[in-house]
């Protein structure tokens, strides 16, 4: 993600096998609808919700039953960066341990297939980190020239990188930018290419993963250890000549004996978070607030109602859909139409999918508040345990928000 931490809402696959994909990672939220209702514009009740704060994906392989003594390189973290760094060691002729907490692999890049729709359909999602420019060596190299994964533009016309994001956002690549897709050129999830690299790092024959242990502590070389001591969750130790520790600020800080160890001068950088967001950013009367998360959310609908009734598959709602419509729900609303993957028979007929209805870091908690906790950041609510009605709300929130794009189909 270009952003950061998210949320969204989207439909689970709970038979996901544990080294296919599965959920974790950033704040995500997704809605499903199904049953259309007569008549404009209340029609499409949602009946599935989920919400997503983090997203680690699982990896192809088999995961390691006992930790070994020593690791001549081990790698804490499986995300893009420890993936990539535990690759480029074993393609060296080295040893290396890849050790993640979870048990998927992926760090803050999460994809998540949904089988929703029709008999057999399924559709993809990213949660966190779904797109980059082949300007970005990394990762466009890999998935472009290592993997040689297929890709399709993120936004239809293919504009430049630069131009796709809104004022005030600034972007400094060109190149389109573009996601990973499917032999029918649907989304195929960006984690596809994290899984790519572990495929090729457990075939070298030089690396090792180990799923579900969660580094706890860790110190650095003394007179009686000739490497970096690893503790990890399980009670068990790893010692390893050579450490890379692809973390988040918050585990790494937590980490007591290396903390201890390290300068005071260097914690105090770890610790320093500020986000500036000068006013004169903004049009006036325009502001964006910091909620707990950035936070994505998605709403499935038997009809995609954006194509078939709209003609609207591509852009945002409002402009600047970062900055949400506030609606008397207390349920903000901003919309990207082309994010979110649709089937269609044929061209704006008989289409199917799912909507963006939030990617923000407003404050908000309708959508955050439906993750169990921070480990376990998918949110499931659906319209069998949905007594307050949430899901009806949604809706009609996201009705409200378009209503200028309904009154201009109307007028025309």
């Amino acid at each position: 993600s270009h952003f950061g931490s998210r949320s969204q809402f989207a439909a689970h696959n709970s038979a996901a096998s544990r080294f296919g994909r599965s959920e974790f990672f950033q704040q995500g939220t997704i809605m499903e609808v199904v049953r259309p209702l007569s008549g404009l514009p209340r029609f499409f009740p949602l009946s599935l919700l989920l919400a997503f704060s983090a997203a680690v994906v699982a990896a192809h392989g088999s995961q390691e039953a006992h930790l070994p003594a020593e690791c001549d390189f081990a790698v804490v973290g499986g995300g893009w960066a420890g993936v990539y760094s535990a690759f480029r060691v074993a393609e060296s002729g080295r040893g290396v341990c890849l050790f993640e907490a979870t048990e998927r692999i992926g760090g803050r890049t999460y994809s998540k297939t949904f089988q929703v729709g029709r008999p057999g359909e399924h559709f993809t999602l990213d949660v966190g980190a779904y797109r980059f420019s082949p300007d970005m060596h990394l990762p466009g190299d890999v998935i472009l020239k290592l993997l040689q994964l297929p890709v399709a533009c993120y936004e239809p016309t293919c504009p430049d990188a630069g131009l796709d994001f809104p004022p005030p956002f600034h972007f400094n690549y060109t190149a389109p930018l573009v996601r990973i897709v499917d032999v029918a050129g649907q989304p195929a999830g960006y984690v596809t290419a994290i899984e790519g690299l572990v495929k090729r790092l457990l075939a070298s024959g030089h690396g090792q993963v180990f799923f579900g242990e969660r580094l706890t502590d860790a110190s650095l070389p003394n007179g009686s250890t000739g490497g970096v001591r690893l503790e990890f969750g399980s009670g068990r130790a790893v010692i390893a000549n050579n450490v890379m520790l692809n973390l988040p600020r918050s585990s790494l800080l937590g980490l007591p004996t290396l903390r201890a160890q390290t300068s005071e001068r260097i914690v105090k950088a770890q610790e320093c978070v500020k986000f500036d967001l000068p006013s004169d950013m903004f049009k006036p009367g325009q502001k964006m607030s910091l909620g707990r998360s950035l936070t994505k959310a998605y709403a499935f609908y038997d009809e995609a109602w954006w194509h078939t009734r709209l003609n609207k598959t591509v852009g945002q709602w409002p402009e600047n859909a970062f900055i949400p419509v506030n609606t008397s729900q207390g349920i903000p609303i901003g919309i990207h139409f082309n994010d979110g993957p649709v089937h269609c028979d044929k061209p704006l007929v008989g289409c199917r999918g799912f909507l963006e209805v939030f990617y923000s870091t407003a404050e908000e908690t309708f959508f955050e508040d439906l993750r169990p906790d921070p480990q376990h950041p998918a949110g499931v609510l659906t319209s069998s345990d949905d007594p307050s009605g949430k899901l009806s709300r949604l809706h009609a929130a996201v009705m409200e928000a378009t209503g200028p794009l309904w009154k201009e189909t109307a007028a025309s």
